[in-house]
C-alpha cells in the first residue's frame, strides 16, 4: 500500500496500525499541549473579589502572581516540567487565558475605566472633563482639610492576603484562607492603624466595616484628643458602596457623633483616582512581606507592626469584635433624593454627621452642606461596648477550601497544623 493510501485511511480513521496507535499523541501534539494548558488553568484556584466591579463576569486568580509573565514562567517551570509536556508560546498562553475570562487580581484603583474609555474614543468630551474636574476638586479639598484640621485620615482595605503563604509550588494549586487588613492613616501625625482578620472571624459586609470605623473613632482617636470641644474628624476613602458609602455605615457614624458630641465628615475621592496617603502603608507592608513565610493568619501581625521604624498600631480581630447595627438605625436611606431623576447615593461626595443627630451631604465639594431629605427616626446612641455582637460563632469556609487547607498543612511545621484542624467548615 502506498504512503498516500495509508495517510488517507488514517485521516478517515479506518485503519491505524498498532505502531501508530501507540504513538497516537504525536499525530497532533498541539491538541494535547492545549489540553494540558486547559488542565493547568483548571487547577488554579480562583477567588471571589470584593475589589472588582460587581458587574464583572471575569474570574480572578489568587494573588500568587503579579504579572502574566510570572504565571507563564510557573506554567513552564512547574506544570509542563512535572507533566512532561512541551509548553505553548507566551502569545498562545495569553490568548487562551483571555478566552477563559481569567484575570490576575488587581485592586480597582490601579486603573481608571473612565480615562481608559476616553483614550479609546468611547467617552464624550463633556463627561470626561467633568470627571477630571471632580478629581481635581477632591484633591484640592483634601489639601485644604490637611492645612486647616488636625484630625484628617485616609482609609482603605489592603489587597487581600493569603494564609498560608510560602514558596512551595504545590500551594499554588490550592485555595487558601483570605486575610483582610483595613488601614487608617493620620495625614497630620503620620500614625498608622491596622485592623486584621481572617474570613472565619468576619466577612466583608457593611456591619464589619462599620464596627471597625466606630471602634477606631471611639478607642483610637478620641482618647488622644486634648481639646474635647468642637471635635471634627474628617475621613477620606474611595466610594465603595458596601464598605464606605451605605446606610449602615452612615447610621453607625451618626451614632458615634451623637454619643460623643462630635462632628464626623466622610468624604469620597473620584472613582478611578483614589490614590491616598494610606496607600504608602500598603506599600511598606507589601515590601516587608516579600519572601516571608506565613503559616497562620496571625503571622501577619508582626510583619505589619514592623513594616516601618515607627510601628503601626495593629489589632487582630476575632468574630466577637464585630457589632450588629440593625438596632442603630435613624435613617432608612442616604439617597439625596426621592423621585426618579434625583441624585443617587453614588452621586454623594461628602457626608457630615452632627451631634444633633442630622446628616448633611454634598454632591460637589464646592457646594454648601444640605440636610439629607430623608425621614429620620429617633434612636438611643450607644457606645461600642453596648452594641450587640454580629456573629455568635466563627464563620464557616467551603468544604473544598477546608480540604485544600488540610493538604497544605502537611508542609507546615507541626505546631501550626492544629489551627487548620479547627477551622469551621461546611
Amino acid at each position: 500500500m502506498t504512503v498516500i493510501a495509508w495517510k488517507d485511511r488514517i485521516k478517515d480513521n479506518t485503519c491505524i496500525p498498532s505502531q501508530l496507535r501507540v504513538n497516537r499523541d504525536r499525530v497532533n501534539p498541539f491538541v494535547n499541549r492545549q489540553k494540558s494548558m486547559t488542565d493547568y488553568f483548571d487547577s488554579l484556584p480562583t477567588m471571589e473579589s470584593h475589589y472588582c466591579r460587581a458587574s464583572s463576569s471575569k474570574k480572578y486568580l489568587q494573588t500568587d502572581w503579579k504579572t502574566k509573565m510570572d504565571l507563564y514562567k510557573f506554567y513552564v517551570s512547574d506544570w509542563c516540567k512535572s507533566h512532561l509536556t512541551q509548553p505553548l508560546s507566551k502569545t498562545t498562553f495569553c490568548e487562551f487565558m483571555s478566552s477563559r475570562n481569567l484575570c490576575l487580581f488587581r485592586p480597582k484603583k490601579d486603573e481608571c475605566e473612565i480615562c481608559a474609555r476616553y483614550k479609546a474614543g468611547t467617552m464624550e468630551e463633556h463627561d470626561y472633563q467633568l470627571h477630571v474636574l471632580k478629581k481635581e476638586e477632591a484633591r484640592k479639598e483634601k489639601q485644604t482639610d490637611k492645612a486647616n484640621n488636625s484630625l484628617v485620615f485616609t482609609v482603605d482595605l489592603q489587597a487581600v492576603l493569603m494564609a498560608p503563604k510560602s514558596n512551595v509550588s504545590t500551594l499554588y494549586y490550592k485555595t487558601k484562607l483570605q486575610v483582610h487588613n483595613l488601614c487608617f492613616y493620620n495625614n497630620i501625625s503620620k500614625d498608622g492603624y491596622c485592623f486584621v482578620w481572617n474570613e472565619t472571624e468576619g466577612g466583608l459586609n457593611a456591619d464589619e466595616f462599620a464596627s471597625i470605623w466606630t471602634y477606631f473613632i471611639e478607642k483610637k482617636i478620641l482618647p488622644k484628643v486634648e481639646n474635647k470641644t468642637d471635635i471634627r474628624i474628617i475621613i477620606y476613602s474611595d466610594g465603595c458602596g458596601y464598605q464606605n458609602r451605605n446606610v449602615t455605615m452612615s447610621n453607625a457614624l451618626l451614632n458615634m457623633a451623637v454619643k460623643n458630641k462630635i462632628t464626623i465628615e466622610q468624604k469620597y475621592l473620584e472613582v478611578g483616582h483614589t490614590q491616598m496617603e494610606v496607600d504608602a502603608m500598603h506599600s511598606l507592608i507589601e515590601r516587608r512581606m516579600r519572601n516571608r513565610i506565613i503559616n497562620v493568619p496571625a503571622d501577619y501581625v508582626q510583619i505589619i507592626e514592623s513594616a516601618r521604624n515607627n510601628p503601626f498600631d495593629v489589632k487582630y480581630l476575632e468574630h466577637t469584635f464585630f457589632k450588629d447595627f440593625r438596632n442603630i438605625s435613624s435613617y432608612k436611606s442616604i439617597r439625596p433624593g426621592r423621585s426618579s431623576g434625583d441624585p443617587k447615593v453614588t452621586d454623594i461626595r461628602a457626608l457630615m454627621y452632627s451631634s444633633s443627630g442630622e446628616i448633611s451631604y454634598k454632591l460637589r465639594f464646592e457646594e454648601p452642606w444640605m440636610l439629607l431629605p430623608q425621614r429620620k427616626s429617633p434612636f438611643s446612641a450607644k457606645s461600642f461596648e453596648e452594641m450587640q455582637n454580629l456573629h455568635q460563632t466563627r464563620l464557616k469556609i467551603k468544604a473544598r477550601k477546608y480540604d485544600d487547607l488540610q493538604q497544605i498543612k502537611e508542609v507546615l511545621p507541626a505546631d501550626f497544623r492544629e489551627f487548620y484542624n479547627n477551622l469551621p467548615h461546611d
